[in-house]
């Protein structure tokens, strides 16, 4: 998630993308809250203006939806989805 982020940060969208897939084939049972959490930042980089109407950020902002919405629901816990941007 660091690598992520740094990628974003550094205005490298696809490296960024790349970095995550392996996090997006996590199985649902080890998709645990704190990455859930630190997608949601992900998908705040992904809505601020260097990335707003690039559609790469769009379906980037899906998939983290996507992994999101198919986590292991633990009691608990509840859900935060990434918001798109309008």
């Amino acid at each position: 998630m660091d690598l992520v982020n740094g990628y974003l940060l550094a205005g490298e969208l696809e490296a960024a993308r790349q970095s995550a897939t392996g996090i997006f084939e996590l199985p649902p049972s080890q998709r645990i809250d704190g990455l859930s959490q630190r997608l949601d930042g992900v998908g705040g980089l992904l809505c601020g203006p260097r990335y707003q109407r690039a559609p790469q950020a769009l379906e980037f902002i899906e998939r983290i939806n996507e992994f999101q919405v198919t986590q292991a629901v633990l009691p608990g816990r509840t859900s935060s989805l990434v918001r798109r941007p309008m």
